[in-house]
């Protein structure tokens, strides 16, 4: 899974912290259950890049999805920063004979 864009947070100072989960389940460590933080964005946008290597052993559906989250409660934290765009590529593969 590679994730791509832009993040941003309102106000000044503060962090933001971004993850990947699949299906319900954070794939960040258990010590840091996160991927990548951002600190002191004061409003501006920073590149975000998460790159993991999944194993689910399944067949049914899988959903991921990105999450942000801020801080403080007083700020906002994005994931597009100023309507930039963002990207996922999920890659599958197949194992040899």
């Amino acid at each position: 899974v590679n994730v791509t864009g832009m993040g941003s947070i309102s106000g000044t100072g503060g962090y933001q912290w971004f993850t990947l989960y699949r299906n319900s389940t954070n794939l960040g460590n258990g010590a840091q259950p996160y991927f990548c933080d951002v600190s002191n964005l004061n409003g501006y946008d920073s590149v975000i890049a998460i790159n993991y290597l999944d194993a689910p052993a399944t067949t049914s559906a899988t959903t991921y999805s990105v999450y942000v989250a801020a801080n403080s409660s007083g700020q906002a934290a994005y994931f597009g920063g100023n309507t930039a765009t963002c990207f996922m590529t999920l890659l599958e593969i197949a194992a040899w004979p």
